[in-house]
């Protein structure tokens, strides 16, 4: 009886002993386990569950009317078609705010201030958009507040539409229930709520692959025109129109402004006899003359920090805005195929007779 129990407690001291040992040892790695997520693994999100959301929309507080309204359409639709009262929260893309809490459930609309929409909008164009899922979140949005509205369209029409249905909500009080898939099979039953099928995506057409002032992509720059000019009007007229046709040639919006709220921009086009405009340059041009130049800038920070930039000037005479118009249009002209377009410091188009050389 003795014996045994030295026995036994021989064997418990040498457990304790390899449990110790097996503590210290390395882990081994196992050559069949795969670290990294697969990003084409399955997914499967329930946004609502017969009526009850899971799931809140979030919006910038400085959303366009466009957008407001497309969101506005889209808490009806939940309501009318599945019975479910969804919950819009606003983010704040230029300050924090302490109500701004992130949720892992959040359907995202448009630019939000959540890294996701960053990542899903990166290189949209003006005319396109897009339905995704990342990190549980669903994104929809577009590279304008206008494609944001199609992308929402889009949403409705293929998922809420599709897996509700009004007349039971209504006659019946029915609650319905809302899912949303990415990388399903072919085969899959639900591959029709897959938001990587095409149909969840929209690409516009456009003239051009990519559009480059000075090195500079053209939606770094910003439209400036004058407050004050005997052709103020006309100055605007030409800014606004200009950003349509970039907008619909490029797939880039830019911002048109005044001179005087504008205190500093570092890739500009200035159009007229802006605050930002060689005043020298202005006396020299006629009614009956135009001009066109893209010339570098630099601009010194307080730190002495030197920030390269470059600045478009379009000056015309009071006869000359469609002569103007129309040279601009010859230097980005429409293309049945898509071009690239890299504008030089230095170039000069104009009609007058003894023009200045851009700097």
């Amino acid at each position: 009886m003795k014996l045994t129990r030295i026995l036994c407690l021989i064997l418990a001291v040498l457990m304790m002993a390899a449990a110790f040992v097996a503590c210290d040892e390395e882990p081994v790695d196992n050559p069949n386990e795969d670290p990294t997520p697969d990003a084409n693994a399955p997914i499967s999100l329930q946004l609502v569950e017969k009526g009850t959301p899971s799931y809140v929309i979030v919006r910038d507080y400085k959303a366009s009317g466009t957008v407001l309204d497309a969101v506005a359409t889209m808490v009806e639709a939940f309501k009318t078609y599945l019975n479910a009262e969804v919950e819009v929260k606003e983010c704040y893309s230029d300050r924090e705010v302490e109500e701004d809490v992130e949720q892992v459930k959040e359907i995202l609309v448009g630019a939000t201030n959540r890294k996701q929409s960053a990542q899903v909008m990166d290189g949209l164009k003006s005319n396109d958009y897009t339905i995704d899922v990342v990190d549980e979140k669903v994104v929809i949005a577009g590279g304008s507040d206008a494609a944001t509205a199609k992308a929402i369209a889009s949403f409705l029409k293929g998922f809420v539409y599709e897996q509700g249905d009004k007349n039971e909500v209504r006659k019946n009080g029915k609650k319905f229930s809302l899912n949303v898939y990415k990388n399903l099979e072919d085969t899959d039953a639900n591959n029709i709520y897959d938001v990587s099928e095409e149909e969840y995506s929209s690409t516009g057409i456009y003239s051009y692959n990519k559009a480059m002032m000075a090195g500079a992509r053209l939606d770094s720059y910003v439209l400036i025109y004058p407050r004050d000019s005997a052709l103020s009007a006309e100055y605007r007229d030409f800014a606004l129109a200009m950003q349509t046709y970039i907008n619909k040639e490029v797939g880039f919006e830019l911002m048109a402004k005044r001179d005087v709220v504008i205190a500093r921009a570092d890739y500009k086009i200035v159009i007229g006899d802006t605050l930002f405009t060689d005043e020298g340059l202005v006396n020299a041009l006629q009614d009956d003359e135009y001009y066109i130049a893209l010339t570098a800038t630099e601009t010194t920070l307080e730190d002495g920090t030197v920030v390269e930039g470059a600045t478009l000037t379009i000056l015309f005479g009071s006869e000359a805005y469609d002569a103007a118009m129309a040279a601009y249009k010859k230097i980005m002209p429409s293309s049945s195929s898509p071009i690239d377009f890299n504008m030089a410091v230095g170039f000069v188009e104009t009609n007058m007779k003894n023009p200045p050389a851009a700097q």
